[in-house]
This record gives C-alpha cells, sequence and structure tokens, in this order.
C-alpha cells in the first residue's frame, strides 16, 4: 500500500501535465511509497493520449465532463489508497525533497487537518 496517493486533475493542459509527471518521476524518492492518479476531467481524448508515455506509471480515471476542480479531486480520492492525499495541480514542477518535507511535516503535526508546501 502507498503511504501517499497524489492526485492530479487535467482539464485541459495536457503538455504542463506531462512536465507534472516528469517532475514526479525526477523528484519522488524511494523514501516515501506513492502512487499517482491523473483525471482527465472533460478533457478530449484526442488530447489524453499526447501524455499518455508520461501516464506509464499512474493511474488514469476519465470523466467525459467536466466535474470541476473540487468535484474532480474527490472523484480521484475515491480510488486512492494511500494514508496521505496530496491534492497537485496539473501545472505544478515539484522540487525535490518535496514529498518528503510534506509526509514530515504532517507526521509531526498528527493534529492538523492539512499541511501545504511553499508555492513558488
Amino acid at each position: 500500500m502507498p503511504r501517499v496517493s497524489i492526485l492530479i486533475v487535467c482539464h485541459r493542459h495536457v503538455d504542463l501535465l506531462v512536465r507534472c509527471l516528469e517532475s514526479l518521476q525526477r523528484n519522488v524518492s524511494g523514501a516515501v511509497a506513492a502512487e499517482r492518479i491523473v483525471l482527465f476531467n472533460g478533457t478530449p481524448e484526442a488530447d489524453r493520449g499526447a501524455a499518455r508515455q508520461a501516464l506509464a506509471d499512474a493511474r488514469v480515471i476519465v470523466s467525459e465532463v467536466n466535474l470541476g476542480f473540487g468535484a474532480g479531486n474527490n472523484r480521484a480520492a475515491q480510488a486512492a489508497s494511500g494514508e496521505y492525499l496530496v491534492m497537485l495541480n496539473d501545472d505544478a514542477e515539484v522540487q525535490p525533497g518535496w514529498l518528503d518535507a510534506l509526509v514530515e511535516t504532517a507526521e509531526e503535526h498528527r493534529d492538523a487537518g492539512a499541511v501545504g508546501s511553499r508555492i513558488l
């Protein structure tokens, strides 16, 4: 079972999604077991194909209609099996150590409902 489920909702910006997934590939260490769940949120099928190679390590969910960001994350969360959920925007590019720091902070503050990372 993964420790963390990384949820990414993508509407139309498949090029940004690919960059996001590539940054995850480079910057998620094996120290924290993580699954990647991508919800295509009303994304046309032709656009989804452009991300096929970057999605090799991700679980993909398709909603033919745009559910919106909140409902899209809720739908992706239903498929998650991690102890922690990370809601990552499809235009985000993560840095080395970011996930380790998030999990460490969550562990240190068990009473917190959410933790966040620095956005640059």
